[in-house]
């Protein structure tokens, strides 16, 4: 799999995404009154309209190799992310907690050189990885990533999405420059409904598919996602590669069995009200946290805008 996915890479692209109007939220009444239909948690409620501004994101994912580049050009290889572990090279294996000294999860990225464009910000390194990089060379050697079946050698993910914290992938972000940084909810939404108008050509003019949110849904096609061929359902147990989609712009399934982090702290949406079978669900988190409803998309990875 690391071998193909070396061989696809291509340049992690950026789109321009149009301005949209979109519905938010779901319509679900909490009552047993009525047909039988589907759930939505006190967060996902109450549907409300917004209206996104255009914007530019990427085409997929920050990757391994990408973070990892990162971590090697600020010099902040000593602290690696949760899901990784560091090697003991002088035995040929890995170290049995996984942790460096600073425990703090950071994530993985792509390879690459340190090379600048002429603004003198780090070059998209989808497919720079240069065997002349020794650093960057002897950093993935030294580092492995956690799987369920147990760790394999970094070298085998670098194609994957990275995993990484809120905190991580923002610095990763102002590591970047030019203003990239993750993107809101209502950009990631917008990001979806654009991604799934392109892949069924579907015409500008039509309304977006979540339209349909403000109806309660008896019929799973109304609101859920054709993910054949996607990875989930636990096909692999681990992320897959991503750094072949780089020229066409990824929606709901393109993320390699990853989330998707946004910059929006997780806050009572309009109308929010908790719910009488369980009112703590929603209404004691505060800050950036990874529910769906609110932060996240899919909470590790996130592509960049």
């Amino acid at each position: 799999m690391a071998r193909e996915a070396a061989s696809r890479r291509v340049e992690n692209q950026w789109f321009r995404i149009p301005e949209q109007e979109l519905t938010i939220g779901y319509e679900d009444l909490e009552s047993d009154e009525g047909p039988d239909r589907y759930f939505a948690w006190d967060n996902e409620r109450e549907p409300y309209d917004a209206k996104v501004a255009d914007f530019e994101a990427q085409a997929r994912p920050v990757s391994v190799g990408e973070y990892a580049t990162f971590l090697v050009d600020t010099s902040k290889t000593d602290k690696i992310p949760a899901m990784w572990v560091r090697l003991d090279t002088s035995r040929g294996t890995e170290t049995m907690d996984g942790y460096s000294d600073n425990t703090k999860s950071q994530i993985i990225g792509h390879a690459k050189d340190n090379t600048r464009d002429e603004n003198g910000q780090p070059d998209d390194v989808a497919e720079n990885h240069e065997a002349g990089d020794t650093e960057f060379q002897a950093f993935i050697a030294q580092h492995g990533i956690r799987t369920v079946w147990g760790p394999i050698p970094l070298s085998q993910a670098v194609d994957w999405p990275a995993t990484a914290s809120w905190n991580e992938l923002t610095s990763y972000g102002e590591w970047r420059g030019g203003g990239v940084r993750l993107p809101t909810l209502h950009e990631v939404r917008s990001i979806h409904e654009y991604a799934a108008r392109l892949k069924s050509q579907r015409p500008s003019t039509l309304n977006p598919i979540d339209s349909k949110n403000k109806e309660t849904h008896t019929d799973p096609e109304s609101i859920f996602v054709d993910l054949s061929g996607a990875n989930v359902g636990l096909q692999n147990f681990h992320p897959v590669p991503v750094t072949h989609r780089g020229n066409r712009l990824c929606g709901l399934g393109d993320l390699g069995g990853a989330w998707e982090w946004t910059s929006t702290v997780f806050a009572p949406q309009p109308g929010f009200k908790p719910m009488h079978i369980y009112p703590g669900y929603s209404g004691r988190c505060t800050g950036p946290c990874s529910p769906y409803p609110s932060l996240d998309q899919g909470g590790v990875e996130s592509r960049l805008h």
